[in-house]
């Protein structure tokens, strides 16, 4: 199922939902749609990306406190498959915990994206550090062996901090997931 066969899914259940009696509840429509809008929308962020810097030093340039697996931090992909400079980076709420990889790669396929390369990720934090305030982003890849890995950036009692390693986070509902198109558009 695509975003958009979810959205009317949603939709859906929200008129089922609102009907009292034969009539619309107002304020129920507005309570469901903004939940689905919650749900739903994406934004993106346009930003340089430098990646001929190492793991090491594409972290620290973010100035947060790092706690990291030092073995999963050189399994960082750069994204140099792509030789691009620039980046699109997009961020979704999926409204769930994504547990596995699995759920990662469905969730991503219904918006047409892939998990963000964790320099982009980073480039955001180091380009605006104000961001890491506002939100707590993710994303994911898998190292040689198979196994998920995952960057994340938190904010806790006022200290921005960047964690990497295996042991995936236990995100709530208010995270933002970082990723990027399949393809680019063809005009």
């Amino acid at each position: 199922m695509n975003i958009y066969e979810r959205i009317l899914k949603l939709l859906a259940s929200v008129l089922k939902m609102t009907m009292d009696g034969g009539a619309l509840d107002r304020e129920k429509i507005v309570v469901a749609l903004q939940f689905i809008v919650d749900k739903t929308v994406s934004f993106v962020i346009r930003i340089p990306v430098n990646r001929n810097r190492t793991p090491e030093e594409t972290l620290s340039a973010t100035g947060c406190k790092l706690l990291v697996d030092d073995s999963v931090v050189k399994w960082m992909p750069k994204g140099l498959d792509h030789g691009e400079k620039e980046a699109d980076v997009i961020f979704f709420n999926p409204g769930y915990f994504l547990k596995t990889y699995e759920d990662w790669e469905k969730e991503y396929g219904m918006r047409g994206l892939i998990p963000s390369y964790p320099y982009e990720l980073a480039a955001v934090n180091e380009l605006d550090p104000a961001f890491g305030h506002r939100y707590r982003t993710i994303t994911a890849w898998r190292d040689a062996g198979g196994k998920m890995c995952f960057l994340a950036f938190v904010c806790r009692e006022g200290q921005r901090r960047l964690h990497v390693g295996h042991e995936i986070l236990s995100t709530s509902s208010d995270w933002l997931y970082a990723g990027r198109r399949l393809k680019k558009p063809q005009f």
